[in-house]
């Protein structure tokens, strides 16, 4: 048995409610809760605004928030998923029958593996991928509220559900595409650079760049969207002008798939994915060569983070797994 087999064996065993531990997006479980209730601005925190002031921030940003606020935003990891993959006369892959669009006031649960020793105070002395640590998260498909489990093993609830909203670095109205809509979006790899590259917010300052585009696909295809639009925007990852591929690149847990980065100065973002299913492994951030952000340095080579998503899916309350 190979280890796709095994981890299709593992998610079929899973398909009804049990569920690993603690831990998404971003960081650790145990470090990033306790931060997320550490009160004021943490020392080294930067103030990066994003490209487009409508929104996209860059690696730097997502350290650029309050700590409650970065357990909001460390929250774009996801993998193995409630859309199933399976093979078919399709490409390969067929939508599985179980397949729905979520509902705006579905959640999304997420489960990571990550790096251990990440500290949001110090985060430009990296992460130690010889350890890990857990995180289960659970974000609104509205974008409303986000939940976690705590330090003393509760769930929290930011905001509670009661109408307020957070809104974290978004373009006023929230983004243009997002899981409430990505089903409407074309399943053909050029058509869908199309629509990613004509996006532009109000406030946005200037012409949406490969960055960005970038950015939008490799988010979405840390979601629950149907197996045809998945392949297409993995597709169309190999045609943005400035993305790095690499192959046979292993995550945080050890599966192989093809990397796709993104290098901002010496700031290298990651994203790796089956290259049969193309279902999202896990990714992370590291220092190609030495780069400064505000008041920090931060040393070529350090690993800033390195995780795996081995679990999402669409549920209908927070700490539903």
């Amino acid at each position: 048995m190979n280890e796709l087999d095994e981890l299709n064996e593992l998610k079929n065993l899973r398909a009804a409610p049990p569920e690993m531990s603690t831990q998404t997006r971003h960081e650790i479980r145990a470090r990033l809760l306790a931060l997320s209730e550490t009160p004021g601005d943490a020392p080294g925190v930067l103030d990066v605004a994003g490209r487009r002031s409508g929104g996209r921030g860059t690696a730097g940003w997502r350290r650029s928030l309050l700590p409650v606020a970065a357990a909001v935003v460390l929250t774009l990891g996801i993998g193995v998923g409630a859309a199933a993959l399976r093979g078919g006369s399709d490409g390969g892959h067929v939508q599985s029958p179980a397949y729905r669009s979520p509902r705006p006031h579905q959640w999304l649960y997420v489960h990571r593996i990550n790096a251990g020793g990440w500290n949001m105070n110090y985060w430009w002395k990296g992460v130690d991928s010889k350890t890990t640590e857990q995180l289960d998260t659970w974000d609104r498909v509205d974008g409303l509220s986000h939940a976690y489990i705590n330090s003393k093993g509760a769930l929290s609830v930011m905001p509670p559900p009661d109408g307020r909203t957070v809104r974290v670095q978004v373009p006023a109205g929230g983004k243009a595409f997002n899981l409430t809509n990505y089903d409407k979006l074309p399943a053909e790899p050029d058509a869908l650079l199309r629509e990613f590259y004509a996006v532009h917010y109000p406030n946005q300052v200037g012409r949406t760049g490969p960055r960005d585009v970038f950015e939008d696909l490799t988010e979405m295809l840390q979601k629950p969207i149907s197996p045809r639009l998945r392949s297409a925007a993995y597709q169309a990852l190999f045609k943005i002008p400035g993305v790095a591929v690499r192959p046979g690149l292993a995550d945080q847990i050890g599966r192989r798939g093809d990397g796709f980065s993104w290098d901002d100065g010496g700031d290298r973002e990651t994203f790796i994915f089956d290259p049969e299913s193309h279902r999202f492994l896990g990714g992370g951030e590291d220092a190609t060569r030495d780069f400064s952000r505000g008041s920090v340095h931060v040393k070529k080579g350090t690993l800033l983070m390195w995780y795996s998503v081995t679990e999402y899916k669409i549920v209908d309350r927070p700490g539903q797994r």
